[in-house]
């Protein structure tokens, strides 16, 4: 049976915050040959202060306050021990800076995460993720909450942090590239990992194989929701063969990107994502979604489908996650990150008592988005007194490996392994190295970092043999980025404020429709339209669309 943990890939949210004003003082001399920023906007800064060139002077011996986010409690002896660990390697490589840790707030607690930052008015680096309700990275840029790193009158990444964005992938460097409250361009140091998003399918080879079929034979149909049937009613395993979270399964068959978030809009791709013609439409209005919705009603009638999985919340999404974690499926839903289907293959394993195979099956390539490459990042708060330290100290984040190891995975602990090849980790260990792969201890001595919130693929933190047994998470990680189609959208993200009591009572008929239908377990189409136009999605499309084709005409 494989050996493995359980990778948390989790979705997380920004901050909402009010900018505090960057102090004013005599810019220090510039770098010596400074290398050039990648992905560097030209547009002017819009800052209506003290030319930007006087608003930064090196600080000698801050103590910058890093907020970071916990992914479960925080021991504070721990935090004590990798402070120290973090600032005598600052001082190795020549930093005259050191940092505080400063929590955002218990795991997941994205309320927490907006409190701790206005306690700490004098926070340094604060997280700049997407996933907010409320603020997300673009609009906290828009608001005045970070820094413009590479403004062209004093560019910050040139000087200071030339390794943030040195080796990323394109898609990621355009999804960093936004409209800010000084100009076009790039306000925080987006961590690269799964930072682009593909569509496709789990597959449980194993009772594929069972039922009479081989993967080819459902590769050979995958794009034809309509031809799984024989499949379905040869499966040999549980109850329900199609696994699925409704709006991930639309949004496949139908290859659609969402605009923002899973509500009324969508991008209909092409088969060959860089040939889309990019058009903001009702997802929901289509022929291919009305022909989705007629296939699932008879997969739904016919008992392929869990009915829990009919019903909004969090029935719907318990039990998606409870079955695909127990390999209870033929075919389940996925949004891909490189080698989650190793996570899943393991879970499947250990559920089942048997070795199962659980493959990934791609319904098209690696797409970039505004929207999902900002999942998780780091920024330098517009209230910072050492903003040039600030800088520097991500860019020691993004290059160190000896730093991103620390934050990520703790104080490396021991491990001994038994003769049967059982590892064992002393009392206050965080993580052992086993045959050249790091793997976590059962309860991390008290650090629970989100280690996706402070390193990514370009800082390269100790692969922890989840997600990749042989140890190249990151690796495939990089590969997968490169090869990502970034649509002609990248760098937008619809700004409902014009409509957004429309848009409301839009979303409101979404969650209140859409898991149903998707399903096949509602035949309400016509009363789920009628709603979504006595909401107003007609302008609601029409203002996204015209939102895009001033964004477009800008370039």
């Amino acid at each position: 049976m494989k050996k493995t943990t359980c990778l948390i890939l989790a979705v997380l949210m920004c901050v909402a915050l009010v900018a505090c004003a960057a102090p004013t003082a005599v810019a220090p001399a510039p770098a010596d040959n400074p290398p050039e920023a990648s992905g560097a906007a030209d547009a002017p800064a819009t800052s209506d202060v003290a030319p930007i060139e006087d608003l930064y002077v090196a600080n000698p011996g801050a103590v910058l306050k890093v907020m970071l986010m916990p992914a479960g409690d925080m021991n504070a002896d721990t935090t004590a021990a990798v402070t120290k660990a973090v600032n005598d390697r600052i001082a190795e490589l020549g930093g005259d800076f050191t940092v505080e840790l400063v929590w955002s707030g218990g795991a997941w607690a994205f309320n927490d995460l907006d409190i701790a930052v206005q306690v700490n008015d004098s926070i340094d680096i604060i997280p700049a993720h997407s996933w907010s309700g409320s603020t997300i990275y673009t609009t906290a840029a828009k608001a005045g909450t970070y820094i413009r790193l590479d403004d062209p009158a004093f560019n910050l990444l040139e000087k200071y942090g030339p390794d943030l964005y040195g080796k990323t992938s394109d898609a990621v460097v355009a999804a960093a590239t936004i409209d800010g409250n000084q100009g076009k361009g790039i306000y925080g140091y987006i961590i690269e990992k799964d930072s682009v998003t593909q569509l496709g399918y789990l597959v449980n080879e194993t009772a594929l194989i069972e039922a009479g079929f081989t993967l080819a034979d459902f590769e050979a149909v995958k794009n034809d929701i309509s031809k799984w049937e024989p499949f379905f009613a040869a499966y040999k395993g549980g109850k329900y063969p199609l696994n699925i979270e409704p709006e991930v399964l639309d949004r496949t068959v139908n290859n659609i990107m969402y605009v923002s978030g899973t509500g009324p809009l969508g991008i209909a791709m092409a088969s060959n994502p860089a040939d889309t013609n990019v058009e903001i439409i009702s997802r929901y209005e289509t022929e291919n979604y009305k022909s989705f919705i007629s296939v699932m009603q008879g997969y739904y009638a016919a008992g392929y489908v869990d009915p829990d999985q009919s019903i909004p919340g969090e029935t719907s999404a318990s039990s998606f996650a409870t079955r695909r974690n127990a390999g209870d499926y033929l075919i389940s839903t996925c949004v891909y990150a490189p080698g989650c289907e190793n996570t899943y293959d393991a879970s499947a394993d250990a559920a089942l008592g048997k070795d199962v195979n659980i493959v990934w099956v791609p319904a098209n390539v690696p797409v970039g988005t505004s929207e999902t490459a900002q999942g998780s990042g780091l920024a330098v708060y517009a209230g910072s007194k050492s903003v040039i330290e600030s800088v520097q100290f991500l860019n020691m984040l993004a290059s160190d490996k000896v730093i991103g190891d620390l934050l990520s995975e703790g104080i490396e602990g021991t491990v001994t392994v038994e003769a049967d090849g059982t590892k064992v980790f002393s009392d206050d260990a965080s993580y052992g190295i086993v045959d050249g792969v790091m793997w976590r201890s059962g309860d991390r001595a008290g650090w629970n970092m989100w280690r996706y919130g402070v390193v990514g693929a370009t800082s390269a933190a100790t692969p922890l043999g989840d997600v990749e047994p042989n140890g190249l998470e990151w690796e495939n990680f990089l590969k997968w980025n490169a090869e990502a189609v970034a649509l002609d959208s990248t760098g937008w993200l619809f700004d409902v404020a014009p409509v957004k009591a429309a848009y409301d009572a839009c979303y409101a008929a979404v969650d209140k429709y859409a898991i149903a239908l998707g399903s096949g377990a509602s035949a309400d189409y016509d009363a789920f339209i009628s709603e979504l136009k006595a909401a107003g999605i007609d302008s609601v499309v029409a203002e996204a669309q015209a939102q895009y084709l001033a964004f477009e005409a800008a370039k």
